[in-house]
């Protein structure tokens, strides 16, 4: 390469740097405040937020495409990547997004009024109350479990009645991963059955020898939340469902909620903990230990506590099947036996061995997971068998019909079946995460650029960019192929959606 190609290339390259390499970011227009559900943290900000010490609540996401102390977001992730790109890639309409992982709870409470945003969100050292937001309404909160009809009526005479409504929209879906200690399975990887996690977290399996009888006596720690939780709910939405037919042991007896309860109390010897973080941290540190929780935010958490292997079982339908032969009487159109030389006729029937799949949390999510939601409903208290109900909206006066979407937790507490091999499409217990807002009042003092640019945030889970790392496969979180129904007049996608029920 001659001198002057060599300065071509140097100048070619110096060319194509982004122009957020630079020292200083771009400025951004302004920020977008929420917070609410820790279950999809890691999709929505990454995971840099635990790197500090105690591990910060909130995250910022940052006009850079760096990972900055100050404002720990991954620009990878689906906020990061929407702050770094501006609103429908337009860079010169940026804002940043600061989210406060408080608990689902609080983030529906902070949209109703109930709470302010203008709380301290802080450390997991404590306990927040908001999000550190500048004004008592954030723009936006996430969570777990959807609105119930109590938490919806109560708006229209609460703090936030200016605004007319909450809305909702179903956003991410995440597997829920069977997390465990045992020091005797040394690298191998647990597989559990369905009928086995109903056992264990219904106390029925107390010991690993019964889940393997190769594995050394050794009691069963359950970990199970403390904390009321979304992923609690999904769990437990899983196990209510499943159970009663788990083959080759039913279970009888879960109910839906966002606390774990067991069936009539929870087993002896459980070690409740707080949090995901909390369980991942219990089981860690606890050999004989079995908890859920969220993978994605799992793996990271044990990452950084030092470069540990948070493990998780892989989950089967049912128990494999030998091949075996069974030996079957031939008989008349009366069902009578057929004799022959005075004896019974028979056939030796050869049966082929059923493998069932080891769906992982990690590998067996899809990129995307598709269902319905319905506009209008809420949950109900759970039926006789512990399965949630759905009761219908009356929408706030003023209010938009439909822009309270809800998936029925029933269409996703389990997959659907491979009618050929009788086994599940994908991984089994997910959960389903939300967004939700307001339906007007973005545009105070005439700023519609942020009323567009909360518009646009909301549109983020309905195209996914390609660019976004913290969604998508081998993630532990799935964007949603949406089929709406009772949405607004002419609505059928979940942008067409955000434009129809977010308003200035």
């Amino acid at each position: 390469m001659t001198r002057l190609t060599r300065i071509a290339a140097a100048i070619a390259t110096v060319m194509v740097v982004p122009v957020y390499a630079a020292s200083t970011p771009p400025v951004a227009n302004g920020t977008i405040y929420g917070g609410g559900a820790t279950l999809p943290v890691s999709a929505y900000v990454g995971g840099a937020y635990l790197k500090s010490n105690p591990a910060k609540r909130l995250s910022v996401t940052s006009t850079s495409a760096k990972v900055l102390e100050a404002d720990p977001a991954d620009p990878k992730s689906l906020f990061g990547n929407f702050t770094v790109n501006g609103v429908g890639g337009d860079k010169t309409k940026l804002y940043k997004v600061s989210y406060c992982g408080t608990g689902s709870g609080l983030g529906r409470n902070v949209i109703r009024g109930t709470a302010d945003a203008t709380g301290t969100c802080g450390d997991y050292n404590g306990n927040p109350t908001g999000f550190s937001a500048l004004t008592a309404a954030a723009d936006f909160a996430g969570t777990d479990a959807p609105f119930s009809a109590t938490e919806y009526n109560s708006f229209a005479t609460g703090p936030r009645a200016a605004r007319v409504a909450p809305v909702q929209f179903p956003a991410v879906a995440a597997s829920i991963a069977i997390v465990y200690n045992n020091a005797d399975l040394g690298n191998t990887t647990l597989n559990l059955t369905e009928s086995q996690i109903c056992q264990i977290f219904a106390g029925q399996i107390t010991n690993w020898n019964q889940i393997n009888p190769v594995l050394p006596s050794k009691t069963i720690k359950l970990v199970p939340r403390s904390d009321s939780s979304g992923t609690t709910f999904s769990m437990t939405n899983h196990l209510s469902a499943v159970c009663p037919t788990a083959v080759p042991n039913a279970v009888t007896g879960f109910q839906t909620q966002n606390t774990f309860t067991g069936i009539s109390g929870l087993p002896a010897g459980s070690v409740p903990a707080s949090g995901n973080g909390g369980v991942v941290t219990t089981v860690l540190a606890t050999d004989g230990a079995i908890g859920y929780a969220d993978i994605a935010d799992g793996k990271i958490r044990a990452a950084l506590a030092g470069g540990q292997l948070l493990r998780h079982a892989t989950v089967s339908i049912k128990p494999d099947v030998a091949a075996y032969t069974e030996t079957v009487i031939q008989r008349n159109a009366d069902g009578t036996p057929k004799i022959k030389n005075g004896a019974v006729v028979t056939k030796l029937v050869k049966y082929k061995a059923q493998v069932f799949k080891k769906h992982d949390p990690l590998k067996n999510l899809p990129k995307s997971v598709a269902l319905t939601s319905v506009g209008n409903k809420a949950l109900g208290a759970n039926d006789a068998n512990g399965r949630p109900t759905l009761v219908d909206l009356t929408p706030i006066s003023g209010s938009t019909s439909g822009c309270m979407q809800l998936v029925d937790p029933s269409s996703y507490a389990k997959p659907a079946i491979n009618a050929k091999k009788g086994d599940y499409v994908q991984y089994p217990i997910i959960a389903v995460s939300y967004l939700t807002g307001y339906e007007a009042g973005y545009a105070a003092g005439g700023d519609t650029a942020k009323a567009d640019a909360v518009r646009a945030l909301f549109k983020l889970p309905y195209g996914i960019s390609s660019k976004v790392k913290t969604i998508g496969s081998k993630t532990g979180f799935a964007g949603l192929t949406l089929t709406l129904t009772n949405a607004p007049t002419g609505v059928t996608t979940g942008s067409a959606l955000v434009d129809a029920c977010v308003k200035n």
